[in-house]
């Protein structure tokens, strides 16, 4: 078999759409694959692939002034993956993958100058094996070993940071590496089966990750980014992940209820200084700490799997918590991903042969965001004062979707055409996306803060929301 597949898509955010002058993002993704799969035999099955994507990322100061950041990241990949059916009780996958990066990670363009931190050229090798193995009747294992490779290398510039991270600009040429790292990653499952339907099931797995996104935000979204492949100044980061499961399927197969407890470990995460300065600095990596993590919780969901209405009803508890020595006074304090609780319903009803009606209802905690404890003046200057990291939430996160999908095909017809219906976030409600605190006038001519306490403002930070309710139509055609 062979497939191809391309894509290409464009995203716009506006603070303003009728206002030139204010300023907005473009995010732009195009990927191109061509994937061959062959069966040797009845024991042997290879899965090739050659894939290509970019990312282009705009986030523009002025619109009518053509002021913008501009950041991108070009990949191309060949992968190759043989599976083994050695036996009824024995499965062997064996891959490899070569992949290739490059990083524009940051060009200013302004009317009158432009100016670019240095791109950076990247190259990752991974080799990999995994087996799956029925050791019993009731015991099944499963286990593996990656060995991942990372290598920047070509004629770039590099500062490189002391332990008190003063700069030195290091040249490197065509043919020099400029940093490698190299992780080996293991993994290990085991299955247990208690009785009938009913599984108990442990697992460890190691990951590395070389890529990084870089925005300082007080919220969690932020229009502004910048992208970073690991270096001599940003240390690879990597986690231990461990998670014990509960599995009982009921006798008819029409239920299942699981239940997880997982634990994770996190090393080198990313964290930025007070104030750091990312855009439009060659020095952005000075800017950046790093330190550890940890997240923990509990997930539990029931699965209607048959009959004619289907879904799953969930609930996740989850913590996470960062540390980094230099950052909010060396004490722990929460990440930006910390959301303790979540509660999902998703619902599928077949109405008929022909009508599919789906609903997918969330509440789930707002995420962390830092806000000013007190102000001062510096100059004439009235400066916010940040003491405690991640110290509020954004309100409880809400929102229903709800979806039609319209089989206009016959049944047993060799080709399938449907239409899909759906709106999202059907009840209009406006989730903020970010807070932030800005100065406005008030009515004495003054410019203030809203949470200014020495001018007695009451607390009236202002909030950004994505949108009120999406509606979408879609069709789709298979043959």
């Amino acid at each position: 078999h062979l497939y191809v597949t391309l894509y290409n898509g464009e995203d716009q955010f506006r603070f303003n759409k009728n206002n030139d002058d204010t300023g907005g993002a473009d995010y732009q993704n195009s990927s191109s694959t061509i994937r061959w799969n062959h069966t040797f035999g009845t024991k042997a099955f290879l899965n090739t692939t050659l894939a290509s994507s970019k990312y282009n990322y705009n986030a523009h100061a002025s619109l009518s002034q053509e002021e913008y950041w501009n950041s991108k990241i070009e990949n191309a990949f060949a992968k190759s993956e043989l599976t083994l059916y050695h036996s009824q009780d024995l499965t062997l996958k064996y891959g490899l993958k070569l992949s290739t990066y490059q990083f524009e990670p940051g060009i200013y363009h302004a009317p009158t100058y432009t100016s670019a931190i240095a791109p950076i050229q990247s190259g990752e090798l991974v080799l990999y094996g995994n087996a799956d193995q029925q050791l019993t009747s009731r015991l099944k294992l499963n286990y593996g070993l990656r060995l991942t490779s990372w290598r920047n290398s070509g004629r770039t510039e590099v500062y490189e940071f002391d332990e008190q991270y003063n700069p030195t600009l290091v040249n490197y040429g065509e043919k020099e590496t400029s940093f490698s790292h190299t992780s080996l990653e293991p993994r290990l499952a085991l299955s247990y089966k208690l009785k009938e339907l009913n599984y108990l099931k442990a697992s460890y797995d190691r990951t590395s990750q070389y890529l990084n996104l870089i925005n300082n935000s007080l919220s969690p979204f932020n229009y502004f980014e910048v992208w970073l492949p690991a270096s001599k100044n940003i240390k690879p980061q990597s986690a231990n992940i461990y998670n014990l499961s509960y599995i009982r399927v009921s006798k008819k197969e029409t239920y299942k209820m699981q239940g997880d407890v997982f634990f994770k470990q996190m090393n080198n995460l990313i964290g930025y200084i007070d104030h750091a300065f990312l855009m439009n600095n060659p020095l952005v990596e000075g800017e950046l700490r790093q330190g550890e993590g940890s997240s923990y919780g509990l997930e539990l969901n029931v699965t209607k799997q048959k009959g004619r209405i289907t879904g799953q009803l969930g609930y996740t508890l989850a913590r996470s918590f960062v540390l980094f020595d230099d950052l909010n006074n060396g004490v722990s304090y929460r990440s930006n991903y910390d959301r303790p609780h979540t509660l999902f319903l998703n619902l599928l009803m077949k109405a008929n042969d022909r009508w599919e009606i789906s609903t997918n209802v969330i509440l789930a905690s707002g995420l962390p965001i830092t806000t000013p404890s007190g102000f001062y003046y510096y100059q004439g200057q009235q400066i916010p004062q940040y003491n405690t990291r991640n110290n509020q939430r954004l309100p409880l996160y809400q929102r229903m979707d709800v979806a039609a999908t319209y089989r206009l095909n016959k049944l047993h017809q060799r080709f399938t055409h449907y239409v899909n219906f759906s709106i999202m976030n059907v009840l209009a409600h406006q989730n903020p996306m970010y807070v932030y605190f800005n100065k406005y006038e008030n009515a004495q001519g003054e410019l203030v803060i809203p949470v200014d306490a020495t001018n007695n403002q009451q607390l009236t930070a202002a909030t950004k929301y994505v949108y009120g309710f999406l509606p979408s139509v879609s069709y789709h055609f298979k043959f």
